[in-house]
């Protein structure tokens, strides 16, 4: 998109309304939640069955971060890495969130980095520990289907 804007003088987010990148939105997007393309879980029960599903010793988990994809911190340059150090409680978590709202404001036209939309939707949860230990000594074993 950066190379469409740039050809035709406009911002990143005006380029994207250009028929080249259409047509590759559309290609991409009929190509969702069907075998032989991509999966994305939403309100499609089906979707949930080609998710990753692995399992790891508690013991080694420090912290676990759920984010849609609005939950933009590469904006900010940070890595998951980083993300998982600096979010060691709701209160940092919700700091970086409103830092990530800032970099978009600030990029507005998405020049700098580029994205299809100013901002999106942003949802995070973080978990560092406590309450899984809690589930642990209450729970024997739990299953999802």
């Amino acid at each position: 998109m950066r190379s469409i804007a740039k050809t035709n003088n406009q911002n990143v987010l005006d380029a994207r309304k250009d028929d080249k990148i259409q047509k590759m939105l559309q290609e991409n997007r009929s190509k969702k939640n069907i075998d032989n393309g991509y999966w994305v879980l939403g309100t499609n029960v089906e979707a949930a069955k080609h998710g990753v599903l692995f399992e790891e010793d508690s013991e080694k988990i420090e912290t676990v971060i759920l984010h849609s994809d609005g939950f933009n911190y590469e904006i900010l340059g940070l890595s998951l890495e980083e993300v998982l150090n600096k979010c060691k409680d709701q209160k940092n978590l919700e700091n970086l969130q409103q830092m990530i709202r800032e970099a978009e404001e600030n990029d507005k036209y998405a020049n700098k980095h580029a994205r299809f939309k100013k901002n999106d939707d942003m949802a995070a949860i973080i978990d560092t520990g406590a309450r899984v230990q809690e589930i642990d000594a209450k729970t024997e074993s739990f299953e999802i289907d």
